[in-house]
């Protein structure tokens, strides 16, 4: 059954969501019953050479460039197509929505992009794994995890100001613009609360779906 779904995309913008832990979680369970499962973290996936064009182009102020993204994906996805049965988790990264949106592509651009990334899906079949709770209450676990200065930080290089309010504005923006461009995945796809559920909870009702 679970190898119906040789991609698993764990996502949902906002941070304290522990969608790393529950990337990794979901991959030793996998690992239980399936020799050969990888969890790529979003930052494993940024310093891979196949991505460094697009990435050459986020420092360039070109991050809203779908068809150099476009291209890093499907050079990416055409190697995991090799190994039939290899099962790959994937955190925060495909389907890219975070990055097209935080580079300011409006709707109607990410929803192309999203159609044209899920046609070299396809021979994956990826199962999409939409992580959400509380954001205020999200933020605020993250901020006590790696510190104000870190969302003092981020706020900065996201909203051009050090405040936590437009921190969470950001998030919010980001929430909302993928809510708009889900009706375009063509995939299967299902929703979890880290915020007001355990992550075993979490990993335990993906397994009962996958």
């Amino acid at each position: 059954m679970i190898s119906k779904h040789r991609l698993v995309l764990i996502y949902g913008p906002g941070s304290g969501f522990g969608k790393s832990t529950l990337g990794q979680a979901l991959t030793e369970a996998l690992l239980k019953e399936i020799d050969d499962v990888v969890f790529y973290e979003e930052h494993d996936v940024s310093k891979m050479p196949v991505f460094q064009d697009y990435v050459a182009k986020v420092e360039s102020g070109a991050g809203d460039d779908t068809d150099s993204l476009l291209a890093c994906c499907t050079a990416f996805l055409s190697g995991l197509t090799n190994n039939q049965s290899q099962i790959v988790v994937m955190d925060s990264t495909l389907p890219c929505w975070d990055w097209l949106f935080s580079a300011g592509c409006s709707e109607q651009v990410v929803g192309a992009f999203t159609r044209k990334l899920c046609s070299q899906l396809a021979v994956l079949n990826p199962f999409l794994v939409i992580v959400e709770g509380d954001l205020e209450t999200a933020l605020a676990r993250a901020i006590g995890d790696r510190s104000e200065e870190w969302g003092l930080n981020l706020a900065e290089a996201r909203m051009g100001n050090r405040n936590l309010d437009l921190l969470l504005e950001y998030f919010c923006m980001l929430r909302k613009g993928m809510e708009a461009v889900l009706p375009v995945w063509e995939y299967k796809m299902m929703r979890v609360d880290t915020v007001d559920q355990a992550i075993e909870k979490s990993v335990k009702n993906i397994l009962d779906v996958l």
